[in-house]
């Protein structure tokens, strides 16, 4: 197939105005004797161009004389070097033009729905003459001049928005990490400080219900948008505003009165906001009380967002927060979600990532539990387990507890379950063998650090661990909340968490009778088997 020399070819697409300017500045003729990519505006955007009076229409009108120079000058600037074919365009490709210093800078959509050059797109790509491919554009391609700071300082327009107090506090929100024409917001962004939650495709692009005005003026570094408002993004809000838009006025006024909110003003921060049915409980605090637990909640120094799959920090408090990411069972996932879940020391975050001026704030969906730096320092702090305490005193079960290095569950059991299953006399004669003692109170060790939604995870078959008595106990539950655990109903889930384990309470002391001993395999104890598995295999003689 022979191809059309270039003059031909923008005749047969109706580039009469570009033909005519090329032919009149003397071009037409040099560019039939190299290869070469030509940007060619259609004739609708030449007399746009011709009655918005650009410098374009203006020297192409009006320019007369023997020199044509400012012509050739502007139309170098459509014209690229060798062959570009649109589906070699990636985003951010910046191709030198032949007019001197020029360059057109290529964008592309996620979805490559839309390929712009220089914020002019693309509509009808890679058309072939003899010596060179042939893009049609919707705009004429104006030469890029200065940078953005450049044009921002040239317009008294700015004078405030280049002040330096504003400049300092919100200049970055105003900037995305790439260029971005207008034709482009319509499709998914990735934005460095991430503002524009809301836009719409039509001849008023919409950003955060700002309206765009213009096309958007093409630097040398970039684009410079011009919007109808000031926008103060959510990342630039106070600490109050946030925590107040987030939870309640209530909650926003006990970390104001704790002397948080003052603290943080300077400083950032992770701030974890307790939910709504915590503010009675907080709010009837003394001071010093209030300040301490709204300082569980604080962590000074660092803004965590769960990019990390777990990580430990430490609360104004000084205690230990540890932050984690967690899939799913893996069986369950593949059948209902496949999501991860966001904990802080076992509580499960209903909202990440909130932002605000100086920190990051997580929603929890229940207040923080009890903090010990041990596990017997949780039990030994807990007024409701004095005899539980006693009895792992006695066995010397609580060396283990106290070990930093011993990583455990303890179901823990109230003084009025122990009075009511152990009357006087039979207290005596548990506490008169400490083998017994023992053997009671390894029955409510598991000896890995389970929070509730791991203890009562998603399964098909149910949840079984096997306690330090050696003896295979089941959990019942679902999405994470714990009903049973072996004969006893669970009272209250993650009670209090240590940096070596968490503590559940029971309604009751365990025994044995909802236990199923297995024969030892050592992998058994890393696996969550089913009810009916374990009552097939509680039936085989060999396996007792």
């Amino acid at each position: 197939l022979e191809l059309e020399d270039l003059a031909t070819t923008l005749k047969n697409l109706n580039l009469t105005l570009l033909e005519e300017s090329l032919e009149k500045s003397g071009l037409l003729t040099q560019l039939n004797k190299r290869n070469i990519t030509l940007f060619a505006p259609t004739n609708e955007a030449f007399s746009q161009s011709s009655s918005d009076g650009s410098e374009i229409a203006q020297v192409i009108v009006f320019e007369t004389g023997d020199t044509m120079r400012p012509v050739k000058d502007i139309l170098l600037g459509y014209i690229s070097p060798g062959f570009h074919y649109s589906f070699n365009l990636k985003d951010g490709n910046e191709l030198q033009t032949l007019r001197t210093g020029g360059k057109l800078t290529v964008s592309v959509n996620k979805n490559n729905a839309a390929l712009s050059v220089n914020c002019a797109e693309i509509k009808n790509a890679n058309v072939q003459f003899k010596n060179g491919v042939l893009h049609v554009v919707n705009k004429p391609l104006f030469p890029a001049t200065e940078t953005i700071w450049e044009m921002l300082n040239s317009n008294p327009e700015f004078s405030i928005f280049l002040s330096c107090n504003i400049r300092l506090d919100f200049m970055h929100y105003y900037i995305m990490e790439k260029m971005m024409c207008k034709n482009m917001l319509s499709h998914d962004l990735n934005i460095l400080d991430i503002f524009f939650l809301s836009h719409k495709r039509n001849e008023d692009s919409i950003i955060e219900n700002l309206n765009l005005t213009g096309e958007g003026r093409v630097g040398l570094n970039g684009i410079l948008h011009t919007v109808t408002e000031v926008y103060i993004p959510q990342k630039a809000r106070t600490l109050y505003s946030a925590i107040q838009e987030s939870i309640s006025e209530e909650m926003a006024s006990l970390f104001e009165k704790s002397g948080i909110t003052k603290m943080l003003s300077t400083e950032s921060a992770t701030v974890l906001l307790p939910p709504i049915s915590a503010v009675t409980e907080i709010g009837n605090m003394e001071a010093n009380s209030l300040q301490n637990e709204i300082s569980r909640y604080v962590v000074i120094g660092e803004k965590y967002n769960f990019e990390e799959p777990s990580k430990q920090l430490t609360s104004l408090a000084k205690q230990n927060l540890k932050f984690s990411r967690e899939m799913k069972n893996m069986a369950y996932s593949l059948i209902f979600e496949s999501k991860q879940n966001k904990y802080v020391n076992c509580v499960a975050v209903e909202k990440s990532n909130i932002p605000s001026c100086n920190a990051v704030l997580h929603k929890l969906s229940e207040p923080l539990p009890k903090y010990g730096k041990t596990l017997m320092d949780v039990l030994r702090g807990m007024d409701n387990v004095k005899q539980f305490v006693m009895l792992m005193e006695t066995s010397g079960l609580d060396k283990n507890l106290s070990d930093p290095e011993f990583s455990a569950t303890v179901l823990a059991f109230e003084d009025d379950a122990f009075d009511n299953i152990y009357k006087d006399t039979d207290k005596e004669n548990l506490l008169a063998n400490k083998s017994d003692v023992e053997l009671l109170m390894k029955r409510h060790i598991i000896p890995v650090s389970l929070c509730c939604y791991k203890l009562c995870e998603n399964t098909l078959f149910g949840n079984s661990f096997r306690a330090m008595d050696g003896l295979v106990y089941q959990s019942k539950g679902f999405s994470g909340h714990c009903s049973h655990f072996g004969n006893s109903g669970m009272k209250q889930c993650d009670a209090a968490v240590s940096d070596n384990g968490v503590v559940h309470i029971l309604q009751s002391p365990l025994h044995p009778a909802r236990a199923y001993n297995f024969i030892n395999f050592p992998f058994i104890d890393s696996l969550a088997i089913g009810r009916p598995v374990q009552e097939f295999f509680s039936n085989v003689p060999f396996f007792n």
